[in-house]
Protein backbone atom coordinates (compact mmCIF):
# COMPACT_ATOMS: atom_id res chain seq x y z
CA UNK A 1 0.00 0.00 0.00
CA UNK A 2 2.58 2.47 0.94
CA UNK A 3 4.19 1.70 -2.66
CA UNK A 4 1.21 2.17 -4.28
CA UNK A 5 0.25 5.50 -2.84
CA UNK A 6 3.97 7.43 -3.18
CA UNK A 7 4.13 6.08 -6.76
CA UNK A 8 0.86 7.18 -8.06
CA UNK A 9 1.46 10.38 -6.78
CA UNK A 10 4.65 10.46 -8.56
CA UNK A 11 3.08 9.10 -11.80
CA UNK A 12 0.33 11.75 -11.65
CA UNK A 13 1.78 15.20 -10.39
CA UNK A 14 2.79 16.88 -13.55
CA UNK A 15 -1.18 16.45 -13.82
CA UNK A 16 -2.10 18.68 -10.94
CA UNK A 17 -2.71 22.06 -11.31
CA UNK A 18 -0.12 24.20 -8.81
CA UNK A 19 -3.08 24.94 -5.95
CA UNK A 20 -3.44 20.95 -6.58
CA UNK A 21 0.72 20.50 -5.65
CA UNK A 22 0.07 22.12 -2.99
CA UNK A 23 -2.60 19.98 -1.96
CA UNK A 24 -0.41 17.06 -2.49
CA UNK A 25 2.70 18.67 -0.76
CA UNK A 26 0.57 19.65 2.44
CA UNK A 27 -0.33 16.03 2.62
CA UNK A 28 2.79 14.62 2.41
CA UNK A 29 4.20 16.61 4.68
CA UNK A 30 1.73 16.28 7.47
CA UNK A 31 0.77 12.38 6.94
CA UNK A 32 -2.17 12.26 9.65
CA UNK A 33 -4.31 9.66 9.71
CA UNK A 34 -6.77 11.88 11.25
CA UNK A 35 -6.38 14.65 8.34
CA UNK A 36 -9.81 16.47 7.82
CA UNK A 37 -10.64 18.31 4.01
CA UNK A 38 -11.06 21.68 7.06
CA UNK A 39 -7.75 21.34 7.93
CA UNK A 40 -6.34 21.29 4.41
CA UNK A 41 -8.76 24.16 3.35
CA UNK A 42 -7.36 26.44 6.04
CA UNK A 43 -3.55 25.57 5.94
CA UNK A 44 -3.32 25.70 2.31
CA UNK A 45 -6.06 28.71 1.32
CA UNK A 46 -7.90 26.39 -1.12
CA UNK A 47 -11.54 24.93 -1.61
CA UNK A 48 -12.75 21.37 -1.15
CA UNK A 49 -13.60 20.56 -4.91
CA UNK A 50 -9.91 21.47 -5.43
CA UNK A 51 -8.50 18.96 -2.89
CA UNK A 52 -10.95 16.27 -4.53
CA UNK A 53 -9.52 17.31 -7.68
CA UNK A 54 -5.95 16.39 -6.33
CA UNK A 55 -7.26 13.01 -5.01
CA UNK A 56 -8.41 12.17 -8.45
CA UNK A 57 -6.09 13.32 -10.82
CA UNK A 58 -3.73 10.72 -8.40
CA UNK A 59 -6.00 7.56 -8.34
CA UNK A 60 -7.67 8.01 -5.95
CA UNK A 61 -12.07 8.42 -5.32
CA UNK A 62 -12.39 8.50 -1.41
CA UNK A 63 -10.07 11.01 0.65
CA UNK A 64 -10.52 8.37 3.51
CA UNK A 65 -8.79 5.55 1.68
CA UNK A 66 -6.00 8.32 0.10
CA UNK A 67 -4.84 9.77 3.83
CA UNK A 68 -5.36 6.03 5.10
CA UNK A 69 -2.73 4.65 2.66
CA UNK A 70 -0.49 7.77 2.90
CA UNK A 71 -0.57 7.76 6.94
CA UNK A 72 1.63 4.73 6.53
CA UNK A 73 3.34 5.36 3.94
CA UNK A 74 7.28 4.81 3.75
CA UNK A 75 8.71 7.91 4.24
CA UNK A 76 11.89 7.42 3.31
CA UNK A 77 11.20 5.90 0.15
CA UNK A 78 12.98 8.18 -2.52
CA UNK A 79 10.17 8.46 -5.82
CA UNK A 80 12.30 11.32 -7.32
CA UNK A 81 15.49 10.95 -9.03
CA UNK A 82 17.85 13.98 -8.52
CA UNK A 83 20.16 15.08 -11.00
CA UNK A 84 23.19 13.14 -11.95
CA UNK A 85 25.25 15.95 -11.99
CA UNK A 86 26.41 19.91 -10.94
CA UNK A 87 27.10 19.71 -14.57
CA UNK A 88 23.56 19.03 -15.19
CA UNK A 89 21.88 21.20 -12.83
CA UNK A 90 23.60 24.28 -14.11
CA UNK A 91 23.04 23.47 -17.82
CA UNK A 92 19.42 23.32 -17.22
CA UNK A 93 18.88 26.36 -15.01
CA UNK A 94 21.03 27.83 -18.01
CA UNK A 95 18.82 26.39 -20.65
CA UNK A 96 15.65 28.02 -18.72
CA UNK A 97 17.09 31.22 -18.13
CA UNK A 98 18.00 31.65 -22.24
CA UNK A 99 14.26 30.66 -22.82
CA UNK A 100 13.01 32.95 -20.91
CA UNK A 101 14.50 35.99 -21.72
CA UNK A 102 14.05 34.89 -25.74
CA UNK A 103 10.83 34.68 -25.01
CA UNK A 104 10.00 37.99 -23.12
CA UNK A 105 7.94 40.39 -25.42
CA UNK A 106 9.03 43.93 -25.40
CA UNK A 107 5.42 45.40 -25.75
CA UNK A 108 4.15 42.85 -23.07
CA UNK A 109 7.27 44.48 -20.93
CA UNK A 110 7.07 47.76 -21.60
CA UNK A 111 2.86 47.63 -21.15
CA UNK A 112 3.09 45.69 -17.46
CA UNK A 113 5.67 48.73 -16.63
CA UNK A 114 3.51 51.69 -18.26
CA UNK A 115 1.14 50.68 -16.26
CA UNK A 116 2.56 49.91 -13.02
CA UNK A 117 3.82 53.68 -13.52
CA UNK A 118 0.56 54.89 -13.87
CA UNK A 119 -1.27 53.17 -11.77
CA UNK A 120 -2.65 54.73 -8.60
CA UNK A 121 -1.95 51.71 -6.20
CA UNK A 122 -0.44 48.70 -7.02
CA UNK A 123 -2.05 45.04 -5.68
CA UNK A 124 0.70 42.92 -5.77
CA UNK A 125 -0.30 38.70 -5.75
CA UNK A 126 1.97 35.67 -5.43
CA UNK A 127 0.37 32.56 -3.14
CA UNK A 128 2.55 29.40 -2.13
CA UNK A 129 6.04 29.92 -2.75
CA UNK A 130 5.52 32.45 -5.14
CA UNK A 131 4.67 34.58 -2.22
CA UNK A 132 8.02 35.63 -1.90
CA UNK A 133 8.82 37.15 -4.70
CA UNK A 134 5.48 39.28 -4.57
CA UNK A 135 6.78 40.26 -1.47
CA UNK A 136 10.11 41.19 -2.26
CA UNK A 137 8.90 42.89 -5.55
CA UNK A 138 6.36 44.75 -3.67
CA UNK A 139 8.99 46.05 -1.52
CA UNK A 140 11.56 47.10 -4.22
CA UNK A 141 8.85 49.10 -6.07
CA UNK A 142 7.54 50.60 -2.86
CA UNK A 143 11.15 52.11 -2.49
CA UNK A 144 11.11 53.26 -5.75
CA UNK A 145 8.39 55.50 -4.83
CA UNK A 146 5.24 53.92 -5.95
CA UNK A 147 2.47 52.82 -3.92
CA UNK A 148 2.39 48.77 -3.72
CA UNK A 149 0.93 46.32 -1.64
CA UNK A 150 2.27 42.40 -1.33
CA UNK A 151 -0.96 39.99 -1.21
CA UNK A 152 -0.55 36.08 -0.57
CA UNK A 153 -3.40 35.46 1.89
CA UNK A 154 -6.91 34.16 0.07
CA UNK A 155 -8.83 36.60 2.27
CA UNK A 156 -6.86 39.83 1.48
CA UNK A 157 -6.78 38.41 -2.33
CA UNK A 158 -10.77 37.90 -2.51
CA UNK A 159 -11.08 41.34 -1.21
CA UNK A 160 -9.26 42.76 -3.95
CA UNK A 161 -12.17 43.66 -6.17
CA UNK A 162 -14.09 45.20 -3.39
CA UNK A 163 -10.94 47.63 -3.23
CA UNK A 164 -9.53 48.58 -6.20
CA UNK A 165 -10.97 51.34 -9.09
CA UNK A 166 -9.89 51.73 -12.25
CA UNK A 167 -7.28 53.57 -11.53
CA UNK A 168 -5.41 50.71 -9.79
CA UNK A 169 -3.30 47.99 -11.52
CA UNK A 170 -3.31 44.23 -9.93
CA UNK A 171 0.14 42.14 -11.06
CA UNK A 172 0.56 38.49 -10.22
CA UNK A 173 3.05 36.01 -9.46
CA UNK A 174 1.66 32.57 -9.59
CA UNK A 175 4.02 29.32 -11.75
CA UNK A 176 0.83 27.44 -12.55
CA UNK A 177 -1.78 30.08 -12.94
CA UNK A 178 -4.60 27.65 -11.32
CA UNK A 179 -5.22 29.41 -8.12
CA UNK A 180 -9.25 29.24 -8.54
CA UNK A 181 -9.71 32.35 -5.63
CA UNK A 182 -6.80 34.42 -7.46
CA UNK A 183 -8.62 33.82 -10.74
CA UNK A 184 -12.19 34.92 -9.49
CA UNK A 185 -10.76 38.05 -7.60
CA UNK A 186 -9.30 39.23 -11.18
CA UNK A 187 -12.68 38.23 -12.97
CA UNK A 188 -14.35 40.74 -10.38
CA UNK A 189 -11.84 43.20 -10.58
CA UNK A 190 -11.70 43.53 -14.58
CA UNK A 191 -15.77 43.95 -14.14
CA UNK A 192 -14.94 47.13 -12.62
CA UNK A 193 -12.32 48.14 -15.50
CA UNK A 194 -9.03 46.84 -13.39
CA UNK A 195 -5.92 46.00 -15.49
CA UNK A 196 -3.60 43.24 -14.49
CA UNK A 197 -0.82 41.77 -15.42
CA UNK A 198 0.37 37.87 -14.93
CA UNK A 199 3.93 36.53 -14.38
CA UNK A 200 3.99 32.53 -14.91
CA UNK A 201 5.00 29.69 -15.72
CA UNK A 202 1.80 28.75 -17.84
CA UNK A 203 0.08 30.15 -20.28
CA UNK A 204 -2.71 28.06 -20.12
CA UNK A 205 -4.70 28.63 -17.54
CA UNK A 206 -8.00 30.85 -17.35
CA UNK A 207 -5.89 33.34 -15.48
CA UNK A 208 -3.71 33.94 -18.46
CA UNK A 209 -6.26 34.66 -20.64
CA UNK A 210 -8.23 37.22 -18.52
CA UNK A 211 -5.01 39.30 -17.45
CA UNK A 212 -4.40 42.16 -19.54
CA UNK A 213 -0.50 41.36 -20.24
CA UNK A 214 1.44 38.48 -19.30
CA UNK A 215 5.27 37.36 -19.54
CA UNK A 216 5.67 33.90 -19.52
CA UNK A 217 8.88 32.09 -17.69
CA UNK A 218 10.52 28.67 -19.40
CA UNK A 219 11.25 25.78 -17.00
CA UNK A 220 11.76 22.38 -17.94
CA UNK A 221 10.23 19.36 -16.26
CA UNK A 222 11.94 19.05 -12.79
CA UNK A 223 13.56 15.86 -12.01
CA UNK A 224 11.80 16.15 -8.27
CA UNK A 225 8.46 17.53 -8.83
CA UNK A 226 7.02 17.96 -5.55
CA UNK A 227 8.78 21.38 -5.63
CA UNK A 228 9.00 23.27 -8.35
CA UNK A 229 11.53 25.88 -8.67
CA UNK A 230 10.46 29.86 -9.12
CA UNK A 231 13.75 30.76 -10.52
CA UNK A 232 12.65 32.29 -14.01
CA UNK A 233 9.69 33.86 -12.23
CA UNK A 234 12.34 35.89 -10.15
CA UNK A 235 14.37 36.46 -13.56
CA UNK A 236 11.15 38.01 -15.10
CA UNK A 237 10.64 39.91 -12.01
CA UNK A 238 14.51 41.19 -12.16
CA UNK A 239 14.04 42.21 -15.67
CA UNK A 240 10.80 43.89 -15.01
CA UNK A 241 11.67 45.76 -12.11
CA UNK A 242 15.43 47.15 -14.37
CA UNK A 243 12.82 48.36 -16.68
CA UNK A 244 10.94 50.12 -14.34
CA UNK A 245 14.00 52.04 -12.85
CA UNK A 246 14.94 52.86 -16.56
CA UNK A 247 11.57 54.45 -17.62
CA UNK A 248 11.96 56.59 -14.32
CA UNK A 249 15.33 57.53 -14.56
CA UNK A 250 14.11 58.72 -18.16
CA UNK A 251 11.37 60.50 -16.66
CA UNK A 252 13.47 61.97 -14.57
CA UNK A 253 16.61 62.87 -16.97
CA UNK A 254 13.65 64.30 -19.56
CA UNK A 255 11.63 66.20 -16.57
Amino acid sequence: MAITVLSQIKNNYHRLSEAEQQVINYCLNTKMIDLKLRMIEQEVHVSAPTIMRAISKIGYTSFTVFKHELAFADSSANDYAPYESVEEIILNIQNDTQKTTANIDPNELNDIVKNILSAHRCFIIGVGSSSGIAKFFSKKIQQSGIWSNAFTEHSPISNIPFIANENDYILIFSLGGHEDYVTEAIFSSAIKNVKSGLISGNSDSELFQICNNSLVASQSTPKRKRLRSRLQLEVIADILFETLLLKINTRYRLG
